[in-house]
C-alpha cells in the first residue's frame, strides 16, 4: 500500500473544515472502524489511512491528509433492521435485550436500527416489536465500550489539538488482580494437561536440554499456534470494545480453525470452555456469556480471555503479555516434569522468552484490526507432526 496518499489524524464533525474537502470516502460501519486500511474514494482515487490508532468514524467526519486537505467520510448504506415499539416501556424492553446482547444501536426518533441479522430479529418479534428491512446509513450510539471514541478530540476548538479520550492509562490494583487471576497455574481450566505436542517431542529427542526447548518455544510463540492465538485474542479484545457481535462469532469460528491437530483443537476449546464457565460464574462477563450460549461453548482459550479482558478494562497489551507468558509458562513446568530441564533452567526459559514475547505482542496488536483471516497460518510443521504422532504415543503424562 506504499505509494499513496496518507490520511494521518481524524476529526469528528465540526471540528474540521468541512468546506476545504477535496473528496469523500463512503464506508460502511465496518470500515469506518479501522486504524490501517486502503480507502477508494468516491472519484476512484485510492487513500492510505495510517491513523496512530483505531477510531470510530462518523457521517460527517473529516481526515486530515499527509500533504495537506481533508477527505470527507460518508457512512455507506448498507443492510438494516428498523425496530418499532408500542409504546416509551414496550421500546426500552426491547433496547435493554438489544443493550444486553452488546449489539451496535442507532437511535433514530421513536425507531431503533440495528444491522440485519434474523437470529435477532427473531427475538423482537418474540417481544411483539415491528421489525422493517432498509438499506441506510448506520452510525449506532458510542456506549460504553468505547465506539464512539475519536482520535484527538477537539471539544470543538478547531484546531484538532485536545486530550485524546481513548488513550490507555496504567492498569488499576482490580484490573491487575483480576488479569493475575485469570492467568494464574491455580484458575481451573486444566491447562496443566496439555504439552502441545511437546512430550513427543521430548520422546524422540528433539528436545532434549534448554537450548533446544529455548528453540521449540520461540518458534511457538512467534510463528506456531501461540502466534495465532495472540491475533485471535487481539481482534476479539477489538471487537467486545466495539460491540460486534457478528464479528466476534467470526473470530470464534476461525479462532477453532486454527488448529492443525485434533488433541491441540481439544486444547484451546477445552481450555476456553473452562476459562469461560469458572469466569462467568465469578466476574460479570455478560458478552463472554452470550457468544458460549451462540457458538455451543465452542469459543477457544484466547478469544475467550480477550472477551473477558475487554470487558473489564484490561488493556490489550496487558491482555497479551499475560497470555502469551502463561503459555511459555505452562509448556516450561512440563518441560519439567518431563524431565528436560530442571527448575532453574525453568526459570532461565522464562527469562529467555521475554524478547520473543514482547515482540510477538507489537506483531499481534498491529493485526488486532485485521480483516484477513486466510493470510494468517503457521511456520511450525514439526510442532503439528509431533502433535499429531503423540495422538497415538504408548505412554504419556499430557493431552496434547
Amino acid at each position: 500500500m506504499t505509494g499513496m496518499e496518507r490520511a494521518l489524524r481524524y476529526y469528528p464533525p465540526g471540528d474540521w473544515p468541512a468546506d476545504q474537502a477535496l473528496e469523500h470516502v463512503t464506508l460502511d460501519f465496518d470500515r469506518r472502524h479501522r486504524r490501517r486500511i486502503r480507502l477508494v474514494s468516491d472519484r476512484d482515487k485510492p487513500y492510505l489511512l495510517d491513523l496512530e490508532k483505531a477510531v470510530a468514524m462518523t457521517n460527517g467526519g473529516g481526515l486530515a491528509l499527509e500533504g495537506g486537505g481533508w477527505l470527507a467520510v460518508r457512512s455507506a448504506a448498507e443492510p438494516l433492521l428498523e425496530i418499532r415499539a408500542r409504546d416509551d416501556a414496550h421500546r426500552t424492553r426491547i433496547a435493554w435485550h438489544l443493550g444486553n446482547r452488546h449489539l451496535p444501536v442507532q437511535i433514530c426518533g421513536d425507531a431503533l436500527r440495528i444491522r440485519d441479522d434474523h437470529v435477532i430479529a427473531d427475538m423482537v418479534r418474540k417481544l411483539d416489536g415491528d421489525v422493517t428491512a432498509l438499506d441506510a446509513a448506520f452510525d449506532p450510539e458510542g456506549g460504553a465500550y468505547g465506539v464512539g471514541q475519536v482520535q484527538g478530540h477537539s471539544h470543538g476548538n478547531g484546531n484538532g489539538k485536545g486530550h485524546d479520550h481513548s488513550a490507555a492509562a496504567a492498569p488499576t490494583t482490580d484490573v491487575l488482580y483480576k488479569l493475575l487471576t485469570w492467568v494464574s497455574p491455580s484458575y481451573p481450566i486444566g491447562a496443566y494437561t496439555y504439552s502441545h505436542g511437546l512430550e513427543y517431542a521430548v520422546e524422540t529427542g528433539r528436545v532434549s536440554d534448554l537450548t533446544s526447548l529455548f528453540s521449540w518455544l520461540e518458534a511457538l510463540i512467534g510463528n506456531g499456534g501461540a502466534w495465532i492465538d495472540a491475533v485471535m485474542l487481539a481482534r476479539a479484545w477489538v471487537a467486545t470494545n466495539r460491540s460486534d457481535e457478528p464479528k466476534l462469532l467470526e473470530i470464534a469460528i476461525w479462532a477453532a480453525a486454527f488448529r492443525a491437530t485434533s488433541e491441540t483443537s481439544l486444547e484451546a476449546i477445552a481450555q476456553g470452555r473452562a476459562f469461560a464457565d469458572v469466569t462467568c460464574s465469578v466476574w460479570d462477563t455478560p458478552v463472554l456469556g452470550a457468544l458460549c450460549e451462540r457458538h455451543d461453548g465452542a469459543v477457544t482459550h484466547p478469544v475467550a480471555m480477550g472477551i473477558a479482558c475487554a470487558e473489564h478494562k484490561i488493556g490489550l497489551g496487558e491482555a497479551l503479555n499475560a497470555y502469551l507468558h502463561g503459555f511459555l509458562a505452562n509448556l516450561v513446568s512440563a518441560s519439567i516434569r518431563l524431565g528436560v530441564i530442571g527448575q532453574s533452567d525453568g526459570q532461565m526459559a522464562i527469562k529467555m522468552g521475554e524478547n520473543v514475547v514482547a515482540e510477538t505482542v507489537k506483531r499481534a496488536k498491529e493485526m488486532s484490526d485485521g480483516e484477513n483471516f486466510e493470510a494468517l497460518g503457521t511456520g511450525t510443521v514439526m510442532a503439528d507432526w509431533t502433535s499429531m504422532m503423540h495422538e497415538n504415543q504408548y505412554s504419556r503424562l499430557f493431552r496434547s
